[in-house]
């Protein structure tokens, strides 16, 4: 599995020296390969299996744990004989596609934007929340109508992504964040929710823990759940602190990007990757609203691609590489021991 990222990351990044319009048929065979080992990949994820139950309906309760968009999409693929590769497969051009489109309308350098998507989480955690991020893909597609200023369009989207994904819906204070903060509310806030957000997060959940909500298990039982409910999958910690100590250097070199790259987009996109950390902070242990981050952690893959090309040379290639790496070596790290296989029966018998 590790090589499988490190091929993809190395050609994307051989391919971000060359200029968008010159490479479109080398884009589209990337696209096309990573959809293919991401649609026909066998057991990789945690929840693979548990995705696939869902899908082949070998439970009881099956339409009261999965979102309503769903419901037809399943209906659809098992009237057309697909097996669950076919639902990895289209999810998976669902995913991949949806970041693409988004990409191709909002980001400088189409590349350099995938050489982020790959290194960075994104493109690993899509294998184990595949709905969110099906919903997150049709969020950050519709992030363009932001840019517009068609801000019914824009919830009109996240209202269609909310019926893959219930946690869809705090998108929708995604536009707030077009707008200048001052530097120093964001370092106030990234180091008072680094020291105390988990702590002050554990004692509000404990005690709303009733009024929360109810999951629905496997076994058509509900069980209500607070902060030690679930692993947290944590690690060491150390993750926590890079993520905080980028946010940092990208908030302060942003003063240092050449006018003509810099602009309320920019500043738009920043914002919500410092909030992203922001919520990553808080709900450091606990891993049921921890995901939510990510909504708002995508937008990295927009922001890097200015500082490598709005940064002074050679400042630029350290900052974007040096970032990169260090991205790359925590993802070594997260998929070193997963065993990557893959199956081909699209249909079934």
């Amino acid at each position: 599995m590790p090589i499988f990222y490190l091929v993809i990351i190395f050609i994307w990044i051989v391919l971000s020296f060359f200029k968008n319009d010159k490479i479109h048929i080398l884009v589209s065979i990337v696209l096309l390969g990573m959809i293919i080992l991401s649609g026909f990949r066998y057991n990789v994820g945690v929840d693979y299996e548990n995705y696939e139950i869902i899908y082949m309906r070998d439970i009881d309760n099956y339409l009261s744990i999965i979102e309503p968009a769903w419901s037809v999409f399943d209906i659809m693929l098992h009237k057309a004989n697909f097996s669950f590769v076919g639902w990895t497969l289209l999810t998976s051009v669902l995913i991949i596609g949806g970041f693409y489109a988004g990409i191709r309308r909002m980001c400088i350098n189409i590349c350099d934007a995938f050489v982020v998507f790959c290194a960075t989480p994104l493109l690993d955690t899509s294998f184990n929340t595949v709905r969110q991020y099906v919903a997150m893909s049709i969020v950050f597609f519709a992030s363009c109508y932001i840019l517009q200023k068609k801000y019914f369009y824009y919830c009109i989207a996240v209202l269609f992504a909310i019926l893959f994904h219930y946690s869809a819906l705090i998108a929708l204070i995604i536009p707030l964040f077009y707008r200048r903060i001052n530097k120093s509310i964001w370092v106030i806030l990234l180091l008072a929710t680094l020291l105390y957000g988990t702590p002050v997060m554990n004692y509000v959940l404990n005690v709303l823990s009733p009024w929360v909500g109810q999951l629905i298990s496997f076994t058509n039982r509900a069980y209500e759940y607070d902060t030690d409910s679930f692993s947290a999958g944590i690690g060491s910690g150390l993750l926590r602190y890079v993520y905080n100590s980028i946010a940092l250097i990208l908030l302060f070199l942003y003063k240092c990007i050449r006018e003509k790259e810099k602009n309320d987009n920019v500043l738009f996109f920043l914002n919500l990757f410092l909030f992203s950390i922001c919520v990553y902070n808080i709900f450091y242990t606990f891993q049921v609203y921890r995901r939510m981050y990510e909504y708002f952690f995508m937008y990295i893959v927009l922001l890097l691609p200015v500082y490598k090309y709005g940064l002074k040379y050679p400042v630029n290639r350290i900052v974007f590489f040096l970032i990169i790496f260090v991205f790359v070596c925590f993802l070594m790290n997260s998929v070193w021991d997963q065993n990557y296989q893959m199956r081909f029966d699209l249909f079934n018998r």
